[in-house]
């Protein structure tokens, strides 16, 4: 199993915020071609929970995690907090502004980090119009 990490920071000046992290979920649940667990965090959003509340609905498994946060925290605080109860074997550190294509992404991150000799891997990025 793998653990994906997603954290979210939402205030009400940037709607594009939960449209973004809606689209990020909904494909990482189309393309995950590997069991995983999520850590979703709401890091500080002041939108009255409703981030907190996007983040729940795409629960998918029991060990999925969902923390929060009153204040709006460094990233590298969220993803120590999410390491501290990741139960995979692999941990991607995801922001909620990626929208994955195409199925197979999970299985070769994964087995790329778990390389020999290998203590960390990425994947390309691409903006929307197709630029790294």
């Amino acid at each position: 199993m793998n653990s994906v990490v997603i954290v979210v920071h939402n205030i009400p000046i940037r709607p594009e915020v939960l449209a973004m992290t809606r689209i990020c979920m909904e494909t990482l649940h189309q393309t995950a071609d590997r069991d995983y667990q999520q850590i979703l965090i709401d890091n500080g959003s002041r939108d009255g929970g409703e981030t907190l509340e996007l983040l729940k609905s795409y629960r998918h498994s029991d060990a999925d995690q969902f923390l929060s946060s009153e204040a709006n925290e460094s990233i590298s605080k969220c993803w120590n907090d999410a390491l501290a109860v990741a139960a995979g074997e692999v941990v991607m550190l995801l922001n909620n502004d990626v929208v994955f294509q195409r199925s197979g992404w999970m299985s070769a991150l994964e087995d790329a980090a778990l390389g020999a000799n290998v203590g960390a891997a990425g994947s390309k990025f691409l903006n929307w119009n197709g630029f790294s």
